[in-house]
């Protein structure tokens, strides 16, 4: 099967290289902020299987965030990133990663009074560094031409994924939301001061573990303030998981290797925020993601926010 075919089709010759389609270039749309800042991430993302490690990746970031309270709009820098999967054979995938995310280099946003995204402003840009991605790169990088060797239907997925993300503005903020930073920087300290009274609709997350979504509640207190901050801490509670699909899951893909039987499920997200009292921004936050089944597997979630010198 031709390389080509999944990036490029032609009626009547399927694995024909098409002529490049010349887009005029999108107005550039600019943000006025009151407010910004810089800031850099580490992340570590670990699975343990009968207490052993199995796998850990560390991912680094440095991104430049910028407000305007008056207007609700935002915007978001993506000025640096670095993956290590720590495996030399997933270097091609952690470099694949990286590419993609920096496909969202810069998101231009307005904001609810919650302090989420509530319509990205940008698609345009965001769009058209997919589809010069998908039509020039893709089909080059090392990773794609070995995975379409081996298994071509996901790379398929993998298009097909992409072209439905950059076209749909909900499933985009669906997708940026599960990023750790864009979840920690916009939040409801943007807009009130209140920071025992932050009140949280329920939220769907991804299993790390498994092929299913969990339902939580997140609730926030102010834990501390000095004369330079507050300090924000917020937790999480399932509220419904799918434990019997779950224990089919684990008997399926892990219970051969681990060989013990399926026991207790949780997960639990604990987030830590220090806010600066001279701009009402970020200083600094930790974020802790376990899910586990006890004494058998163990997803951790490390994540690392600190700001730095613009």
């Amino acid at each position: 099967m031709s390389r080509l075919k999944f990036f490029e089709e032609d009626d009547n010759n399927p694995t024909a290289i098409a002529e490049p389609i010349v887009q005029q270039a999108p107005i550039e749309q600019k943000l006025s902020p009151s407010k910004e800042a810089r800031y850099r991430i580490e992340q570590q993302n670990i699975i343990k299987v009968d207490g052993n490690l199995a796998s850990s990746t560390l991912a680094k970031r440095q991104y430049h965030f910028s407000i305007n309270n008056v207007e609700m709009k935002g915007e978001i820098i993506l000025e640096e990133s670095h993956l290590d999967f720590g495996n030399t054979t997933l270097k091609q995938l952690g470099h694949f990663i990286n590419r993609t995310d920096e496909l969202k280099d810069r998101v231009l946003f307005t904001l609810n009074q919650k302090g989420k995204v509530q319509e990205i402003i940008n698609t345009d840009h965001l769009k058209q560094k997919w589809e010069s991605f998908k039509k020039q790169d893709l089909p080059q990088d090392p990773f794609i031409k070995e995975l379409i060797d081996f298994d071509p239907k996901k790379v398929a997925d993998i298009v097909k994924a992409g072209d439905e993300e950059y076209s749909d503005f909900k499933l985009m903020r669906n997708n940026l939301e599960i990023n750790l930073f864009y979840d920690i920087i916009l939040d409801q300290y943007l807009f009130s001061k209140d920071y025992n009274d932050f009140k949280y609709d329920n939220k769907s997350v991804i299993s790390h573990l498994f092929n299913t979504n969990i339902d939580l509640y997140f609730s926030s207190r102010l834990l501390s303030e000095n004369e330079d901050s507050f300090t924000l801490t917020k937790t999480s509670k399932v509220v419904f998981v799918n434990l019997h699909d779950i224990a089919a899951q684990y008997q399926a893909n892990y219970q051969p290797t681990v060989k013990y039987a399926f026991t207790d499920f949780d997960y639990l997200h604990e987030q830590s925020v220090i806010i600066s009292k001279s701009d009402g921004l970020i200083d600094s936050a930790l974020a802790t993601i376990t899910e586990t089944v006890k004494n058998n597997i163990e997803s951790i979630v490390l994540f690392k926010l600190t700001r730095v010198k613009l």
